[in-house]
């Protein structure tokens, strides 16, 4: 459901219970004056039915395994590994890049 302004004066038949600290709530108070409400409740239900949520970043798996390689493969770096160390881990973090097995 769309929100419309013209519903705003509708009762309201549901209700959240928000916790926050003494921090949050001075900055809500800082931005609910700034904004010109006069109630929290109308601040945040306008905010939240107007506002873009954040979307989830998801992580595939074989990007985390190839960001362990890489790691995995600065560390030998600053190690200063030999030259067929540091190449065994290069073919390493292709083979896995690739979709390859350890």
């Amino acid at each position: 459901m769309a929100w419309n302004p013209q519903n705003n004066n509708k009762n309201k038949a549901n209700r959240i219970t928000i916790r926050l600290s003494n921090d949050e709530f001075q900055t809500l108070s800082a931005k609910l004056d700034l904004s010109g409400y006069r109630k929290v409740s109308a601040f945040v239900r306008d905010y939240l039915i107007t506002c873009e949520p954040k979307v989830k970043q998801v992580v595939r798996m074989d990007v985390i395994e190839v960001q362990r390689e890489l790691m995995n493969l600065a560390s030998m770096i600053n190690a200063a590994k030999s030259r067929d160390e540091l190449m065994d881990q290069v073919k390493k973090v292709s083979s896995v890049s690739l979709g390859g097995a350890r």
